[in-house]
This record gives C-alpha cells, sequence and structure tokens, in this order.
C-alpha cells in the first residue's frame, strides 16, 4: 500500500518538476528581451548627446557667413525652432531614461525570481531522486519485519518525506481501537478461549 502511495508520488513530482523547467525558461527568454531592450534604450539614450551636440553646432553655427544677409526675425525663427527641438530630445531622453530604469529594475525581478524558480527544480529533483531511492529499496527488501529496514530508510529526509506522502492513509496504517466494542452471541468464536470481533 505505502509502496502503491510513493509509486504514485513520482508522477506527480515530474509534473512538477517539467513546469519548473518550462517556468524556468520562460523566465530566461523574459530575461533576454529584456535585456535586448535595455541595450535598445541604452543606444536611444547615448544618441541623445550627439543630438544636442548638432544642435549646438546649428546655434554656434549663427555667426557662420551664409546667416550674415539673413533677417533678424528669420534668424529668430531658426533658432526657436532649434530650441523646441532641444526640448523635445530633452524630454524624450529623460522618459527614455525612465523606461531604462524601469526596465533595469524589472530584469533584476525576472533574475531573482529564475534563481528562486531553479532552487526549487533543483529541491524538488532531489526529492524525486529520495523517492526513487526510497521505492526501490522497498521493492528489493520486503522481506524484513523492521519497517524502517522494510522501506530502507537511511537519512531523516527519508524519513520525513515517508511521513508526508502516507499522512492520507494513516487510518489504513492505524490498528484499529477494540478495548471498547460491542459484543454479539453471533460473532463470538468460542474455542476455550472468547474471541469478541466488532460489529
Amino acid at each position: 500500500m505505502l509502496n502503491d502511495e510513493l509509486e504514485h508520488l513520482i508522477p506527480s513530482f515530474k509534473d512538477c518538476i517539467n513546469n519548473l523547467r518550462k517556468e524556468n525558461k520562460n523566465y530566461l527568454q523574459s530575461i533576454h528581451n529584456l535585456e535586448n531592450e535595455v541595450k535598445e534604450y541604452r543606444q536611444k539614450i547615448e544618441s541623445y548627446s550627439n543630438i544636442k551636440d548638432i544642435l549646438d553646432e546649428k546655434v554656434d553655427s549663427i555667426a557662420v557667413e551664409k546667416y550674415k544677409n539673413m533677417k533678424p526675425d528669420m534668424i529668430a525663427n531658426i533658432v526657436n525652432q532649434w530650441k523646441r527641438n532641444a526640448q523635445y530630445y530633452k524630454q524624450k531622453e529623460l522618459s527614455d531614461r525612465n523606461r531604462y530604469m524601469e526596465l533595469q529594475e524589472e530584469l533584476k525581478r525576472y533574475k531573482q525570481d529564475n534563481v528562486k524558480c531553479k532552487t526549487s527544480l533543483d529541491s524538488l529533483q532531489q526529492e524525486v531522486k529520495i523517492l526513487r531511492n526510497v521505492v526501490e529499496r522497498q521493492k528489493t527488501d520486503k522481506s524484513s519485519t523492521d519497517m524502517n529496514n522494510y522501506i530502507g530508510i537511511n537519512s531523516d529526509d527519508d524519513l520525513d518525506l515517508i511521513e508526508s506522502s502516507s499522512k492520507t492513509s494513516s487510518s489504513e496504517l492505524k490498528r484499529p481501537n477494540t478495548s471498547f466494542v460491542n459484543v454479539s452471541p453471533f460473532l463470538s468464536i468460542r474455542t476455550g478461549n472468547e474471541i469478541d470481533l466488532r460489529v
């Protein structure tokens, strides 16, 4: 009976392991995607410095020869347009920097969750290994009357695992209490000593 329960637990553990493997794979894919997105935003942020330098050069170029014959209002319009462009890129840089920081935090959380998932996976695989050993030892050691030897328990981990897996069938393993039973004359066997059986 206990062997059947242990045999039944192994597929359940295998399902848990497969689910954790899938979850771990998803975490790794998400981390990969986030790293690419972080790289993309980093390149965007670096490009803003180049844009700013170009805009500064344009503002400085007001003094060059080709602007000498321009009317002041035309020059003012050009400068204002450059200023608006500079303001736009400044706001865009701020927005992308914030998104970049959010991605960094999200990436950090995914990596932490991935570590937890990997730890759970390793732990569950170890439990399955212990469970398989218990089942195999039980199959090859059925001749022993001692329960510990019968199951082949060699460690506290094995004992804890067996105790937790057999809780649901504890009522089947307990000897029934016959201290106070109703006696029926139809269920009494007389062979010199009377044996009372529960109705």
